[in-house]
């Protein structure tokens, strides 16, 4: 076999194993998300957490910065005003720091993030359920349930 044979074959080889390798993660998705970072995000877990609302409601979704949160819930070193809110699906939660104090927010299943004073974070839920957002560094709780 020529040289030039054999790398078109190989060529050819590498890429059907591409092909094959990328369609079967697409397919794995149980939402009928292709693979993508939003199905995790938005969708529901497959492993229960501690952090993870008894109705299965998934996560929220982390978003960039809004004009128009639903509410706001400040962290504070003795826990999070308000501690519950009822809010529509779709609708956006800012969370911010109440002091000086950096917060780390887990939102679900999701990693923390930091909070700060002037630094938020905002966070949609497309779900209808009970969520619960915790402080990790004050281990304070807070609930969100949205109708």
């Amino acid at each position: 076999m020529s040289r030039a044979v054999r790398t078109t074959v190989l060529i050819v080889a590498a890429l059907a194993a591409l092909t094959g390798c990328s369609g079967s993660e697409s397919s794995g998705s149980s939402d009928g998300a292709a693979g993508s970072s939003a199905s995790k995000e938005g969708g529901a877990t497959d492993t229960p957490s501690t952090n993870t609302p008894s109705t299965d409601a998934g996560n929220p979704v982390l978003v960039g910065i809004t004009d128009n949160p639903a509410t706001t819930m400040a962290m504070r070193e003795n826990g999070f005003t308000p501690d519950t809110v009822t809010i529509k699906v779709g609708d956006v939660v800012e969370l911010t720091s109440g002091d000086d104090l950096v917060h780390s927010i887990v939102a679900g299943t999701l990693p923390g993030m930091s909070v700060a004073k002037d630094l938020p974070e905002y966070y949609r839920f497309d779900r209808p359920g009970t969520y619960t957002m915790t402080d990790e560094i004050n281990e304070h709780t807070a609930t969100v349930m949205v109708k």
